[in-house]
């Protein structure tokens, strides 16, 4: 009797409120249960282009509108849950991923967060709100990305503060992983060459920093062949189409559109969509029709043309998308109807918007910024999540064109880690100074 009892009180005691996974990780299971079978298979605008890519990418093609390892990814489901099931089996293999990478997080926020309380907030944030585990019910790269920026964090701190061999095999795994996911992470190779050039330089991490800069060549060496593929097949020399799409919707100016045919088709999209239209199927029917008639190559030199010619309208419509993005929830709902009942209760659950984001992004870095000037170190960990967040916000303002909580999702994660850091910066100013020193 007694040892249940003792049992029971380590359960329930202070040991529980030390090791929140004990809790949250439970309920994320079940979360996850209830979503698969309550909400089932959440349909997007871009789910059928991953799954038409999976016949080219398996047989070693190159997909025009997709990179490989989702669609690897959803081949390898075909092979384990047949076709008629394959779409649920890859929404339930992404929640039991995401179990994993719970897991990590929380191992990120206790090195990072001293607050325990910001630390089961957090965790219970990531771990079971809409916004991200909603995503995992969609066939689209974000559940990935989520976990993929999770992991390669985890790898880069254990790199920045145990440096191993091993860790430099994680972190060019991760890093290839993400590169390869979706073409806006390919502003992880010069970060990942600026971080571990300069670890290289001031002479610390050894073997393993060394692992990871050359792990980061290796793949940048794999992208250009990549890309040099890309051009001998299409014509262009770049990841995807779906670059020229994101540069069409920003970039066309009709004043650069020098074939009549090609001009006169190009205004009649514009007369019935605008300059600027958010993704739809109708959009996405004449851009195949203009892809198909004139070839990605045609149509990638006329917006070319075009932005040499109409710069400063580049530059008023990403300032657009800066106004535009910025009122907009930073954590959505996919494909929840913004009235009736579910929406209403949905929406007032953790509501931030990504003009909130902006500035705490602008405030951490302010910070860090300041401690540098300060102590004279740098914090490396929290430069990593500041450029992590800071690459990819201009990477989607520069070169998309809308869906901004899609886009700006992966760096949610560094989000939450900065703000456990400055709730522990407040926790350790409120406490007297010889407890500080024991933090």
């Amino acid at each position: 009797m007694s040892e249940s009892k003792n049992g029971a009180k380590w359960w329930l005691g202070s040991d529980l409120w030390s090791h929140p996974l004990r809790v949250v990780l439970p309920l994320a299971v079940i979360n996850s249960v209830l979503l698969i079978v309550l909400v089932g298979f959440i349909d997007a605008v871009d789910t059928w282009t991953y799954v038409d890519a999976i016949t080219q990418v398996s047989h070693g093609d190159l997909d025009q509108y997709r990179t490989p390892v989702y669609p690897l990814f959803l081949w390898l489901c075909q092979g384990l849950f047949g076709q008629a099931y394959f779409i649920l089996g890859t929404i339930a293999l992404q929640h039991v991923c995401y179990w994993v990478s719970i897991v990590y997080f929380d191992r990120l926020l206790a090195a990072l967060c001293s607050s325990r309380l910001a630390r089961w907030v957090l965790l219970i944030v990531y771990a079971l709100h809409p916004g991200f585990t909603m995503m995992l019910n969609c066939v689209l790269t974000e559940a990935f990305s989520v976990m993929g920026i999770v992991m390669l964090l985890w790898v880069s701190h254990r790199l920045l503060t145990t440096p191993r061999l091993r860790h430099g095999g994680y972190f060019f795994f991760w890093l290839t992983f993400l590169v390869f996911l979706r073409p806006s992470f390919s502003y992880l190779l010069p970060i990942s060459l600026l971080l571990w050039g300069g670890m290289l330089l001031w002479r610390h991490g050894g073997i393993a920093v060394l692992t990871a800069f050359c792990a980061t060549i290796v793949i940048s060496l794999a992208m250009l062949g990549y890309m040099a593929a890309f051009e001998h097949r299409y014509h262009v020399r770049t990841i995807t189409a779906v670059s020229t799409v994101n540069m069409y919707q920003c970039l066309i100016d009709t004043t650069a559109i020098e074939p009549p045919e090609m001009k006169a088709d190009i205004m009649q999209t514009i007369h019935d969509n605008g300059m600027v239209t958010e993704p739809g199927f109708p959009f996405w029917v004449e851009m195949e029709q203009l892809l198909d008639h004139y070839g990605q190559e045609r149509l990638q030199a006329v917006l070319d043309h075009s932005l040499k010619v109409n710069f400063k309208g580049y530059v008023k419509v990403v300032l657009g998308h800066v106004l535009h993005s910025s009122g907009i929830l930073f954590l959505h709902y996919n494909n929840v109807p913004h009235d009736g009942p579910v929406s209403k209760m949905l929406y007032k659950l953790f509501p931030v918007y990504i003009i909130t984001f902006y500035l705490l992004l602008l405030f951490y870095a302010a910070l860090v910024c300041r401690q540098v000037w300060k102590t004279r170190r740098v914090p490396l960990i929290s430069v990593v999540m500041s450029m992590l967040s800071l690459g990819l916000v201009l990477v989607s303002l520069l070169g998309a064109y809308g869906d901004w909580p899609r886009l700006f999702l992966p760096v949610a994660p560094c989000a939450l880690l900065m703000v456990g850091q400055l709730c522990s910066m407040m926790t350790l100013r409120l406490k007297p100074r010889n407890e500080r020193q024991l933090l």
